[in-house]
């Protein structure tokens, strides 16, 4: 089976060596690294001052950041790299949609309110960042 993957498909058969515990670590990290990017794009925005919607600009980073790791995703499994970035990051863009009306059902007055709490979490961390206290 390992050969017809190999010569037919051009696919690498799995390691075996890999534990699940580097797997994981490598899991960890890559959720710690990329999952940061909204937060990172909240926290940039409010600290230079610039204008605009803070939950703009971290949409608009988080759906860079899907598009990078699809590109990535498709030079290491030697697909074409824009379709599989455009692919990944439609996928974001569905997950988040179907997160935030999921939310929304449940609480159609919390949309204006998570805002609220984003505000003031992104305010103690510039506070906290200038030596005040939250």
């Amino acid at each position: 089976v390992d050969q017809m993957m190999v010569s037919e498909l051009d696919m690498m058969p799995p390691d075996d060596d890999d534990s699940a515990a580097s797997k994981g670590v490598v899991t960890f990290i890559s959720f710690m690294v990329f999952g940061s990017v909204p937060l990172l794009a909240f926290f940039i925005k409010e600290k230079m001052g610039l204008d605009g919607s803070p939950l703009m600009s971290s949409t608009v980073a988080s759906g860079c950041t899907m598009f990078s790791l699809g590109m990535i995703k498709g030079n290491l499994t030697s697909q074409n790299m824009m379709y599989a970035g455009f692919v990944m990051a439609l996928q974001g863009l569905f997950a988040s949609y179907v997160a935030f009306l999921i939310g929304y059902v449940l609480d159609p007055d919390g949309a204006d309110g998570a805002e609220a709490v984003v505000g003031k979490v992104i305010e103690g961390l510039v506070a906290t960042s200038k030596g005040g206290e939250l």
